[in-house]
């Protein structure tokens, strides 16, 4: 069997020894794209609600709609693990392109948009020819590591004539307050308690892991540190009730509820809201540059400080941000900035400079 760090069929006669294919939940069947009365079938539902006015689609794993029709079993790279990675099996298949073409003529037709998720994907040419595997082992990284991963795509994105979906969370991912200290988009929602036990855990993929783990003899200590990972990374962080007001559980929750909720932020100008607006006020009045300037990144190798640059026409503008809970000297490039000197940055500061 392939996995992705997931099960991935589901029995539905025994007697019969009959099954369908999920990569995912079992009740989310995955479809034969290779048949030709499906394909017709998703063309049908996009062009109904294209008929009702919608701009476009996100679509989910959309490189997984493609299986290899023999099931083949996947290498052993792990020999420690029951399951193996199998994304070779259901990653970025054949005929994806093709497929997406015809979907692609669909929107044409209606001026329409699309936003594809592609998860496993590590050659960049593959995301071209459409247009994660979660760990719960614990390690740090190097902002030179982070630096790498963002300068390559952003680079071969905007030669290619693409755009770039960035972000550092989302529904599949854990609050950024949690995993990166003081950094946090929203209302500086956090993770679920780290109080929490497994059986608090929806997510299947954290499940599914923690429960191979148990399976396979793991001593109490691993076990322990795959939970505190799930703290730190598994979906459910993400999908925690909204956190509106004050009031008793703010509507749904008891955590932290009384500081962290809409209502306090909206009215606190020093707040992670206002901050966002302020974000998106200057995002709108420089779009120009800071939404389709090019990216180039700025002193690559230094540790505490993450500066690229955006340029349109004759306009550049540098970020500058301080991934560090401590002051930090930073040397103002004299490329940019006349005269040059140090200056100190307060931690976790970030500014745009325009020139």
């Amino acid at each position: 069997m392939f996995t992705g760090g997931r099960r991935n069929r589901k029995w539905d006669d025994e007697k019969s020894d009959e099954y369908y294919l999920h990569l995912y939940a079992k009740e989310q069947p995955d479809l034969n794209w290779e048949n030709p009365k499906v394909r017709e079938a998703v063309h049908d539902i996009v062009r109904f609600w294209l008929d009702r006015g919608v701009d476009g689609f996100r679509m989910d794993v959309i490189n997984q709609i493609i299986k290899d029709p023999a099931m083949p079993d996947a290498p052993i790279t792990n020999p420690a693990a029951k399951y193996q990675p199998g994304n070779m099996f259901f990653s970025s298949g054949p005929r994806l392109h093709e497929y997406l073409q015809c979907l692609g003529k669909i929107l044409k037709e209606y001026n329409a948009f699309s936003v594809g998720e592609m998860p496993g994907v590590y050659d960049p040419t593959e995301i071209i020819k459409a247009a994660w595997l979660r760990t719960y082992t614990p390690r740090t990284w190097a902002q030179t590591e982070l630096k790498e991963i963002v300068n390559k795509w952003e680079t071969f994105i905007q030669v290619n004539d693409g755009w770039n979906a960035i972000y550092l969370e989302n529904h599949d991912q854990a609050r950024s307050v949690s995993r990166f200290a003081s950094v946090a988009p929203n209302l500086g929602l956090a993770n679920v308690p780290k109080t929490w036990g497994v059986d608090k855990y929806r997510d299947i993929e954290s499940l599914n892991n923690y429960a191979e783990n148990v399976a396979a003899g793991a001593s109490q200590d691993v076990l322990t540190s795959i939970l505190s990972e799930m703290q730190k990374k598994a979906r459910d962080n993400a999908r925690t009730p909204m956190q509106w007001d004050e009031t008793t559980y703010a509507g749904f929750s008891s955590v932290d509820y009384k500081e962290w909720n809409a209502k306090a932020q909206v009215n606190d100008a020093s707040s992670v809201y206002a901050y966002w607006q302020s974000v998106f006020r200057l995002r709108k009045e420089f779009k120009d540059i800071l939404v389709y300037g090019t990216f180039s990144l700025v002193d690559p190798l230094n540790e505490s400080v993450f500066e690229y640059k955006r340029t349109y026409g004759s306009s550049d503008a540098l970020v500058v941000t301080l991934f560090k809970d401590t002051e930090t000297k930073w040397a103002v490039p004299e490329k940019y900035v006349k005269p040059a000197g140090k200056i100190v940055l307060r931690p976790f500061e970030a500014f745009v400079l325009l020139f």
